[in-house]
């Protein structure tokens, strides 16, 4: 369970930050940009 309430409290540029390393981290289990369940296409090896 995410606490947005929590997260919302954080700066700008922290959201931003925390986003941004969400959709990679996402990337690097799953192989795909957007996480499993999407569209997305694995990047070439």
């Amino acid at each position: 369970m995410t606490r947005w309430g929590l997260f919302e409290t954080a700066p700008e540029h922290a959201r931003r930050k925390a986003l941004a390393w969400q959709r990679h981290i996402r990337e690097v289990e799953s192989g795909l940009p957007d996480g499993p369940g999407t569209d997305g296409v694995p990047r070439p090896p």
